[in-house]
């Protein structure tokens, strides 16, 4: 599941930092449900990465009533508080069941790639499995050279497919003729890679 779906299903979220003892952990911020900042969480906590717990900085923790104990996303900075609280928001609710898909891209895209991680894991899995019109929606506010930028690095492998289809959208006449490039060496190379994303962009 990518974060954003695991936070869609949890009860609770919040941004909580380990005590000396490392085995509680204090609230000092909430993205959703009625936890109050300051209550200290006694119940155990899957996937604190020891090396991450000497770093010091807050964890985001998410819980479900059915979940044997609390599990961390990773961690973020505090700054980030509000736009994960803004992202719960636009999650299912009592008065409406599906997520809004529009909303949470649009809060999401200009964390593309950002220099916190774990900001940037959450925006690239909502826009890798956000709806075409959902996406589509995007082209104002997408920047097309970075686009290209991230396209190009060999780090940002595994994120083509979906880098690829903003450029499609965002894109103007040369990033057309790119991708017409790219799709003639695929076929030329016999390489189905990316194919899929190059063709719908």
């Amino acid at each position: 599941f990518a974060p954003g779906q695991q936070l869609d299903v949890a009860e609770q979220a919040v941004l909580a930092v380990p005590l000396a003892s490392r085995t509680r952990w204090r609230i000092i911020e909430v993205a959703k449900g009625n936890a109050v900042p300051g209550r200290v969480i006694t119940e155990p906590v899957d996937g604190a990465d020891a090396a991450a717990i000497r770093a010091g900085r807050p964890f985001f923790l998410l819980r479900h009533e059915q979940w044997p104990r609390w599990s961390s996303v990773g961690t973020i900075g505090v700054e980030h508080a509000g736009w994960l609280r803004q992202l719960a928001a636009t999650g299912p609710t009592a008065d409406r069941p599906d997520v809004d898909e529009r909303g949470r891209v649009a809060l999401v895209s200009p964390y593309l790639e950002h220099a916190e991680p774990l900001a940037a894991l959450i925006a690239y899995g909502e826009i890798a499995r956000a709806p075409y019109g959902a996406l589509r929606s995007l082209k104002p506010r997408l920047d097309p050279a970075a686009v290209a930028r991230w396209l190009d690095d060999p780090k940002l492998a595994a994120r083509r497919p979906a880098y690829t289809l903003l450029l499609g959208i965002a894109g103007g006449p040369a990033d057309t003729e790119r991708l017409e490039r790219r799709l003639d060496a695929a076929w030329a190379s016999g390489d189905a890679t990316n194919l899929g994303a190059m063709l719908a962009a």
